[in-house]
């Protein structure tokens, strides 16, 4: 059985943006939780019968299933989240903004290039006025405002409704948030021009959804 776990859990690594342990551990966990796959392996004598069992073929598609939306979660649990939260609007130290950063999937993934990223970013946009980030997540917790002393105004769109909350705990008067989806209304409505555009979250995103 741990041999066709192996075996499965390369093809979801190959499909998904997952390591191929990760997706082992979570075969294992839904397994064991599986009783009627438990009860039916019970009775299987020759190993090579296991992938032919209609209780294997739905473990397998249920598993997938499983994995398929754990991946499409952006935000880790709401109990952590709510406790950075809190911290944050009393006041707490800078490193509970790079905490909460983590605390979404598209800005975990690339926590490692953060700070290189922004070092370009503000050698080339740091005479920027205005700003529009596009599906911007968290990355403001990130977007070291002080870098960017002629930044007037920076404008975030996401329809992710904890991010929006999170953002509007800053308190920062030159971050204007619009809680909504992408292209809801023209860009013109957002300001006639804008020095830079961030459509940063957008890569991973989709990278996630269709490797």
């Amino acid at each position: 059985m741990e041999e066709l776990l192996q075996q499965e859990a390369a093809k979801i690594a190959s499909q998904y943006k997952i390591s191929q342990d990760e997706a082992l551990k979570k075969l294992q966990e839904i397994a064991q939780k599986d009783l009627k796959l438990q009860k039916k392996l019970g009775s299987v004598q020759i190993p090579q019968q296991i992938p032919r069992l209609s209780e294997y073929k739905d473990f397998i598609k249920k598993a997938k299933k499983d994995i398929y939306y754990s991946l499409r979660k952006f935000h880790a649990d709401e109990e952590t989240e709510a406790k950075l939260l809190a911290e944050l609007q009393n006041g707490a130290a800078p490193q509970i903004l790079t905490e909460l950063a983590k605390t979404h999937a598209s800005t975990k993934e690339r926590a490692e290039f953060v700070t290189q990223f922004s070092q370009q970013l503000s050698e080339i946009a740091k005479d920027a006025t205005s700003i529009i980030d596009i599906g911007g997540g968290l990355f403001p917790l990130q977007f070291d405002f002080a870098n960017y002393p002629k930044l007037q105004k920076y404008l975030w769109i996401d329809k992710d409704q904890k991010a929006y909350k999170i953002l509007e705990a800053l308190n920062n008067p030159k971050l204007h948030l619009y809680n909504e989806l992408i292209g809801t209304h023209p860009w013109t409505y957002y300001g006639e021009s804008f020095d830079l555009a961030l459509m940063i979250k957008l890569v991973p995103l989709m990278y996630r959804q269709n490797r």
